[in-house]
């Protein structure tokens, strides 16, 4: 029995590699159109698949996939209920968690939450995220529109405001941006499909992936 692994693309992709290496993990991408790769020598890794952090959630709650590394910002979007196994100290430059934040123009007036306009419009990635933190403020007459990208743009565009993820905070102040409310705190994780953490012809080599990265990168394990 081997697993499935399904890691994020794009600005993470490196950072992932290196963390793979350190764990003594070394992979080989073998179909760049697919974005697949194998470790090599490690026989119980059926493949390594690199896709949208945005995405990856759902493949893995598809069972797609046996194991991720993601945000937990895009689990908590999506709300799924998975095994968190153990946090790693990547996804921002300082291997701090990053922030999710809800972000007006300096100029902007708006001090609370409670000054937004009635029906203003919001502009995010996080659309299923932003739309629930509202709807428990009581507040479900604003606009939630997807964002594809730029997002720290928007505002400049017409949105009253926009949710965003932040590290340091720079280029909020270079767009003339600033925080209104913090939504969450979001650290880089692996994750695993429920049905293939629970089957045991699967678990142990899951553990495995799990004990490389916790023994090799020094990382505090979640309850399991």
């Amino acid at each position: 029995m081997r697993i499935k692994i399904v890691v994020p693309d794009g600005s993470m992709q490196e950072v992932v590699m290196g963390l793979f290496a350190k764990a003594g993990l070394s992979v080989v991408i073998e179909k760049k159109r697919t974005k697949k790769g194998v470790v090599r020598g490690v026989e119980w890794i059926e493949s390594v698949a690199f896709q949208r952090p945005q995405e990856i959630p759902e493949y893995l709650n598809d069972e797609f996939f046996d194991v991720a590394i993601v945000g937990e910002d895009w689990l908590k979007n999506w709300d799924y209920n998975l095994p968190v196994l153990l946090k790693l100290p990547i996804g921002g430059r300082s291997g701090k968690p990053v922030k999710i934040v809800l972000v007006v123009s300096q100029d902007s007036n708006f001090q609370r939450l409670e000054d937004l306009p009635l029906g203003c419009k919001i502009a995010t990635e996080y659309v299923e995220l932003v739309q629930r933190f509202f709807a428990e403020k009581r507040r479900s007459d604003i606009q939630v529109i997807r964002s594809w990208g730029n997002t720290e743009n928007k505002i400049e565009f017409g949105v009253t405001a926009i949710v965003d993820v932040t590290e340091s905070g720079e280029s909020l102040k270079e767009n003339r941006l600033r925080i209104l409310a913090e939504i969450m705190e979001s650290n880089t994780i692996i994750v695993a499909n429920s049905k293939s953490f629970a089957d045991e012809s699967k678990k142990p080599y899951i553990d495995c992936f799990v004990r490389l990265n916790l023994l090799r990168g020094r990382i505090k394990r979640q309850n399991m």
